[in-house]
């Protein structure tokens, strides 16, 4: 029997749809108990190192604010004496233009997340703040040096980190972002993807181009919660390889806060919602319901 279109009836048809990717973190599965000791005891190695403005002790108190900032109801068993090296620090940052190891910002950023019961921030810790964010904003390479160059083509990404810093800080602050703001961080974003699509090289997973992907796109959306780029399941893919690289690969202490840091940009970026409260990032997640529902293929009738 021949087919004749002209008599198909519609309504007989039956459209599967393909099954649709869903991009999702779930932290209770991907960060162990074993990722969380072993992040323990990253702190305590930090923590036996002199003198209190060095590197280590800005380790050890970046990793603790991510920890945190990961999940907010970890104990890291910090005590008074800790706090009160953040006050110094943070204090040696207002009065040393040439810094300790951590900025004026992180240490701002330390206390708040930590004990922001003890955050103090001063009129001129804002105007300091504000330089900062627009000399990213303006930078220029003179000379063009390859590193000089790498700095410039990234001044976004530092540009980003500055003013979700500076918001979690105070949430109703206005950062005056303007159109020529977005187009330079959405640049920025999309020359760190690649043509198309993350690039699975093992020299990117040895790299840091992936995590700066993720970390500038989360920034993003924390500025912006209703920003959008679509990752494909291949993007996925090759991050969670980054990822799951990192933890196999702890070669120092310190690469634990690039595990959390990614952690946390990934919640950020899977998230259903962020928000910037008084008492930090507010992440509020996809109901796993809802997320296995959305992988189901849909029929759709006519």
């Amino acid at each position: 029997m021949s087919f004749n279109p002209e008599k198909l009836n519609i309504k007989d048809l039956t459209i599967e749809e393909p099954e649709k990717q869903v991009v999702f973190f779930d932290q209770n599965k991907e960060i162990t108990e074993d990722d969380w000791d072993a992040m323990k005891k990253s702190l305590i190695d930090f923590k036996k190192s002199e003198p209190a403005l060095s590197n280590s002790w800005n380790n050890y108190f970046e990793q603790a604010t991510k920890m945190k900032m990961l999940d907010p109801t970890v104990n890291l068993g910090l005590s008074q004496g800790d706090y009160r090296f953040i006050e110094y620090r943070l204090n040696y940052s207002r009065n040393e233009k040439s810094s300790p190891k951590a900025s004026l910002e992180e240490e701002l950023m330390h206390m708040k997340v930590l004990n922001p019961t003890m955050l103090q921030i001063l009129p001129e810790d804002w105007e300091q703040m504000k330089e900062k964010l627009n000399r990213y904003r303006k930078y220029e390479a003179k000379p063009s040096t390859p590193r000089i160059k790498a700095i410039e083509e990234n001044k976004f990404m530092l540009f980003a980190k500055q003013a979700v810093t500076m918001k979690i800080l105070d949430p109703d602050i206005d950062l005056n972002l303007t159109e020529e703001d977005w187009n330079g961080m959405e640049k920025n974003l999309k020359r760190l993807h690649g043509k198309g699509k993350l690039r699975p090289m093992d020299t990117d997973l040895k790299g840091h181009r992936i995590e700066n992907f993720c970390n500038l796109l989360a920034r993003m959306k924390i500025l912006n919660p209703q920003y959008k780029f679509e990752l494909s399941e291949d993007d996925w893919d090759i991050i969670m390889k980054k990822f799951n690289f990192i933890r196999d690969t702890q070669d120092i202490p310190a690469d634990w806060k690039d595990f959390c840091e990614l952690a946390q940009s990934l919640k950020v970026i899977t998230a259903k919602d962020v928000k910037i409260t008084e008492q930090g990032l507010e992440i509020e997640m996809p109901e796993k319901e809802t997320t296995e529902s959305l992988a189901i293929p849909e029929k759709r009738n006519f």
